[in-house]
């Protein structure tokens, strides 16, 4: 086992009869799906402003994800946990991101904007969360192995983002639709050689055992309102973040840069994942997460304090929070949840972070910019990220002091 434990992505991983070779097909997708979304989203608040929305309409856009977002995940979770052929149920999903991509790109006006941007986010939101429950069920007992696959996403985030900073040196915003479509073909392509797990799918009597309410038990709260916190910090790399770094002074091409240095911390802690779990509670974990967090964030937010060493090292080590994060929650509730209501549980998990999360965190900057400052909005967020993270050192502190008097 000793062995076993040191060796590298390409080796051998027990699991359900396949090796992380037989599984690449997962870290492809996580690669392309992510690459695509780094190379228009993080630009579409400028998109829209371009497009004539207001401040407060562009926040005011957030509330299309509100309500697509958790709708998106719950419907296709409950469909793909009944679905026979669910390899092609996902396949047909980037397919419609790139018609749904391309109608934004064509869309003038706030209506036409709210259909084409509603139906993006509906068929982009479950790709990620379909292809996590899968990739947990391939993986079986090497669960713990799941962040050497998600940390293609990583990868892909950090290629992504550098060349939208490219493309919109060199191009108009507009050349941002068209990458994005290049690119979730090829995620179309890795997903139609994903290898499907056997046991998967439901029996008549486990549809009568379980629901949906089952969900909902004594660590509902602790794990769906920890990634609820996070997406509402993590709002403030959104839409808003290309304008937060113009109104301090600096262009886009310094928002790629941070995005990369981000994602390459991302990366590594992925890697590193399965050896941190080893040594340190889940309540630590957690905490060390926010920390991370809370240094990238204030780092963002008073970006004109910081030497640009700093700054990107802030960012470096910043990037290791969402990796960390995801991949306990991921895992967490892998043995917190039946495999029933598996997809449920982990379109739960981004519903709550990408979706409520997040859209609070958007809806609240794209108030406070309209009537006061955007900068006010970031130091706001900061101010949460710092709370949030002093929560979760009590807990951690609570956690070992019980376990000593035990």
């Amino acid at each position: 086992r000793d062995v076993e434990r040191s060796r590298g992505l390409g080796d051998v991983y027990k699991r359900q009869g396949g090796t992380f070779m037989k599984n690449k097909p997962y870290f492809g997708v996580y690669l392309f799906y992510w690459m695509a979304y780094a190379v228009l989203l993080p630009y579409i608040g400028i998109i829209y402003k371009q497009k004539g929305l207001t401040g407060s309409q562009i926040g005011a856009m957030s509330v299309l994800e509100a309500v697509i977002i958790p709708v998106a995940g719950g419907m296709v979770g409950l469909i793909l946990g009944r679905v026979k052929k669910i390899k092609w149920f996902i396949a047909l999903l980037p397919l419609l991101c790139m018609l749904s991509a391309i109608g934004l790109y064509l869309s003038e006006g706030i209506f036409a904007l709210i259909c084409s941007a509603g139906c993006l986010y509906f068929f982009q939101t479950p790709i990620n969360d379909a292809t996590d429950r899968l990739l947990i069920a391939r993986l079986g007992n090497n669960a713990n192995r799941f962040s050497n696959y998600r940390l293609g996403g990583s990868g892909g985030y950090g290629i992504g983002a550098l060349l939208g900073s490219a493309i919109t040196m060199y191009f108009s915003y507009n050349t941002l639709f068209f990458a994005y479509c290049a690119i979730m073909l090829l995620a179309l392509g890795c997903i139609l050689l994903l290898p499907i797990p056997k046991d998967i799918f439901e029996t008549k009597e486990n549809k009568r055992k379980y629901s949906l309410f089952y969900l909902i038990n004594n660590k509902f709260i602790y794990i769906y309102g920890t990634m609820l916190l996070y997406g509402f910090i993590e709002a403030a790399y959104g839409k808003f973040m290309a304008l937060h770094i113009i109104e301090q002074g600096f262009s886009t091409t310094l928002m790629g840069y941070m995005i990369a240095f981000t994602m390459i911390g991302e990366f590594l802690i992925f890697v590193l994942f399965p050896k941190i779990t080893k040594h340190i509670s889940v309540e630590c974990q957690l905490m060390i997460s926010f920390f991370l967090g809370m240094l990238r964030l204030c780092s963002l937010t008073f970006i004109s304090w910081f030497p640009m060493p700093v700054l990107f090292i802030c960012q470096l080590l910043g990037g290791g929070a969402f990796a960390i994060l995801y991949s306990t929650v991921t895992v967490l509730i892998e043995q917190t949840y039946p495999n029933e209501i598996g997809f449920a549980a982990q379109a739960l998990k981004n519903i709550a972070s990408n979706g409520i999360g997040y859209v609070l965190g958007s809806i609240s900057l794209g108030i406070i910019y309209e009537q006061i400052s955007l900068y006010t909005g970031y130091r706001l967020h900061a101010f949460v990220s710092i709370m949030a993270f002093f929560v979760f050192c009590l807990m951690f502190i609570k956690k070992k002091t019980l376990k000593g008097h035990a």
